[in-house]
């Protein structure tokens, strides 16, 4: 079989049944009123960004900017986190009627995507955008220039449930993207979201040749206690590649803090040191770390020896892995040699779960992990996912997690954001950094303590009010209630504190929702038009309700009313 026809059947049917639901999800939008395959096309992008971007259904379709006056953007999202604002995803999507048929995007589909991107990122403006493409696209240069206009850099997808034509992904268009901080990826139904491979796997490593006098591995180290061992080795990349598929990609970081992350960028320095001087790429990376439950070495009687590994994963150098496989899997012929002779440093701990986290930690330098991704595996927020899951909700705590199968999704970050803001009366907070609430808040909201005093209900509640205001973006002012958000939360809370009554049950709290949202709405429009007009052209939506005196002005109208 053709490597392009090779076709990832169990990826393709999780690709096919989180388009489905989506589906289903547009043909019960009354606003979505086009025809089968356009709301397909739509399903297909929404689902890319529920599976890499950790996006709820109602996020993902906000995202949609299909149809007429497009310009090959039919999906366009960016967060308005301080901290990852310099990020916008961009995806073009295919349906096929048959999942896996060919002939999808055309080159001209590419370049004209790719060349929309560049003039985001350049500043210059597309050619005649749809309202819903204009109007993303002006709320977002409009937080740029509020945050002194950091450089862009864009994850363009091309996805479809057919197979995109393997030259395809080779243009130069492609290639040269990368010049201007634009990324592309492809999924397609050879490759869409991550597989599991659980079990062992085995790595060739690099011999001690004490007859040359050539160290090509290092020591085996133990704490006095014994428990900790470790061991320094090293491989060809070629053998790296062969592991890292063979293992299985999920399976090498099903216990990490984070699945792998469609690229940000290419590290153009990793990429370079790899193509142009393979011999000296070990001295030039840090190296991968492993971990394990156990391992064992076995003689070959050549001059490599098999390492197999119980239970390995990635705690740092994932991303690295991510970037070479994708040469390797997309144009080995043409780097062949380089993969050949590129040795790469392994640092292999066997270590429980509790100290890989510590590894992780400690070892992370080249791409530090966040606050977030080192919370991911913490058992007091598994005991709340498990709550969360009883209700058909899921919290997403590690990124590329599966979605399928819940009725909606919340991400731990979003749900510390309405905590503080319901809970803590902190929503400028709140509304400023995701990863500067969530690293105040998780300690706190997700102890021991804080579980025995039933903070699962608690944040039950933060999702219900959440739930409630999103529903209110269709009907509603859309820019002010994205922007005011938290101010709306912390405001309905203080109209009736009956609102964080644990005792009153889902179906009552609607009430007081549908009670206290007009009056919050109310005090909410008086801020913003008293506002306008004392800053006058100066005003921005975003900077006012990620001020800090946004509480007092919200406080200080309710102590009038």
């Amino acid at each position: 079989m053709a490597k392009e026809d090779n076709i990832n059947k169990t990826q393709l049917n999780r690709f096919d049944a989180l388009r489905t639901k989506n589906k289903e999800f547009l043909d019960q939008n009354k606003e979505c009123n086009v025809d089968d395959d356009f709301r397909n096309s739509m399903a297909i992008c929404m689902s890319v960004l529920e599976e890499y971007f950790k996006l709820n259904q109602y996020d993902a379709y906000n995202a949609i900017t299909d149809g007429g006056g497009d310009c090959k953007i039919d999906a366009l999202y960016y967060s308005d986190d301080e901290d990852e604002l310099s990020e916008i995803v961009v995806i073009q999507s295919k349906y096929k009627q048959e999942s896996g048929q060919i002939k999808t995007f055309t080159e001209d589909d590419i370049n004209l995507c790719i060349n929309n991107c560049i003039k985001i990122v350049t500043g210059k403006s597309l050619e005649k955008p749809n309202d819903k493409l204009q109007k993303i696209l002006t709320n977002y240069l409009q937080l740029l220039e509020e945050n002194d206009r950091p450089s862009i850099s864009v994850k363009l997808f091309f996805a479809t449930n057919g197979i995109i034509h393997g030259e395809h992904k080779k243009l130069t268009s492609v290639t040269e993207a990368q010049q201007h901080n634009i990324d592309c990826i492809f999924i397609d139904a050879t490759e869409f979201g991550h597989e599991d491979v659980i079990g062992e796997g085995i790595l060739q490593i690099n011999m001690k040749d004490l007859s040359k006098k050539t160290d090509r591995t290092d020591s085996i180290f133990k704490t006095k206690a014994n428990t900790m061992e470790g061991c320094i080795v090293s491989c060809k990349l070629k053998s790296l590649m062969k592991f890292y598929e063979n293992t299985g990609k999920r399976a090498l970081l099903c216990s990490n803090v984070r699945y792998l992350l469609p690229r940000s960028s290419i590290n153009k320095a990793i990429k370079d040191s790899f193509v142009n001087n393979p011999e000296e790429f070990c001295f030039l990376h840090n190296g991968i770390t492993l971990i394990c439950s156990d391992y064992k070495m076995e003689p070959t009687g050549s001059d490599i020896m098999n390492l197999t590994l119980t239970e390995p994963n990635i705690v740092n150098g994932g991303q690295t892995i991510a970037i070479l496989y994708d040469l390797y899997k997309n144009t080995y012929d043409d780097y062949k040699t380089q993969f050949e002779k590129a040795n790469v440093v392994i640092r292999l701990y066997k270590a429980s779960s509790e100290q890989s986290l510590r590894i992780a930690q400690a070892t992370n330098s080249q791409n530090p992990i966040k606050v977030v991704d080192l919370k991911s595996n913490d058992p007091n927020q598994a005991k709340v996912k498990k709550v969360f899951e009883k209700f058909g909700i899921g919290l997403i705590v590690k990124q590329g997690e599966d979605t399928l199968y819940y009725d909606n999704t919340i991400t731990n970050e979003n749900l510390l954001q309405i905590y503080a803001s319901l809970y803590e009366n902190d929503p400028s907070i709140a509304k400023r950094s995701k990863g500067a609430t969530f690293k105040k808040y998780f300690n706190d909201v997700f102890s021991d303590e804080s579980l025995r005093e039933n903070i699962s209900e608690k944040l039950c509640r933060c999702y219900e009010i959440s739930d409630f205001l999103r529903k209110k973006l269709i009907d509603g002012d859309e820019q002010l209630i994205t922007n005011a958000w938290y101010s709306i939360i912390y405001t309905m809370k203080n109209m009736d504190n009956n609102i964080i009554n644990e005792n009153i049950p889902t179906n009552q709290i609607q009430g007081l929702f549908e009670t206290s949202y007009p009056q919050a709405m109310e005090i909410i429009e008086n801020i913003v038009k008293q506002k306008q007009y004392e800053l006058g052209d100066r005003f921005s939506l975003n900077n006012l309700f990620k001020s800090n005196e946004i509480k007092s002005l919200i406080d200080i109208k309710i102590e009038k009313k």
